[in-house]
């Protein structure tokens, strides 16, 4: 299989890889195992997530658990910190890491992976909302309105905002509902 075939099918937006790279022939899976393709597959997502709308941010770090959820290697642009727990608390990436591309023993087992697809397309949801500010982390959220994380994540469990939905062990709660859910509070 060639590498923009197989992001083809992976991801939900273009990649442009370097030449070297797209002419690859994956006989297996296993044939991701390789830094060097970490590194492509991670600068070539993050060009990518960057011009579909994902913040810097986003983008980083998206793009790093592709290229280690496809390669094994672990590569990263390393985001400062408060950003890095922003979006560790956001998303669980457990769903990826169930299954390392790279260990799978043939493509249609990979492909066909749905815990594995599904933590992907996860992934690029939360990277895509957060960098435009769209989705907020519980916490943030919590803050903004003045009452306590727990508070707000029994409202939420209880369904009382609308779009907010739970993403790993947390909540990702949209900035605009904000609004509705500070009105009804104290009801």
């Amino acid at each position: 299989m060639k590498m923009p075939a197989l992001l083809e099918r992976l991801l939900p937006f273009p990649v442009h890889l370097p030449e070297e790279i797209e002419a690859l022939d994956l006989a297996s899976p296993g044939d991701l195992s390789d830094p060097h393709l970490a590194e492509a597959i991670l600068a070539a997502v993050m060009d990518g997530a960057l011009a579909q709308g994902a913040g810097p941010w986003g983008a980083a770090w998206y793009a790093s658990l592709v290229a280690e959820a496809l390669t094994g290697w672990s590569v990263s642009v390393v985001p400062p910190a408060e950003v890095e727990q922003a979006y560790s608390q956001a998303f669980d990436p457990s769903g990826i890491f169930t299954m390392k591309a790279c260990l799978a023993p043939e493509w249609d087992v990979l492909l066909s992976d749905a815990a594995f697809l599904q933590a992907l397309e996860e992934a690029w949801v939360v990277a895509r909302d957060m960098g435009r500010g769209r989705l907020l982390p519980l916490g943030e959220a919590a803050s903004l309105l003045g009452i306590a994380p727990d508070e707000l994540a029994e409202r939420l469990e209880r369904g009382e905002l609308p779009g907010a939905r739970r993403v790993g062990r947390t909540w990702l709660v949209p900035r605009e509902a904000l609004g509705d859910l500070q009105a009804t509070r104290g009801e």
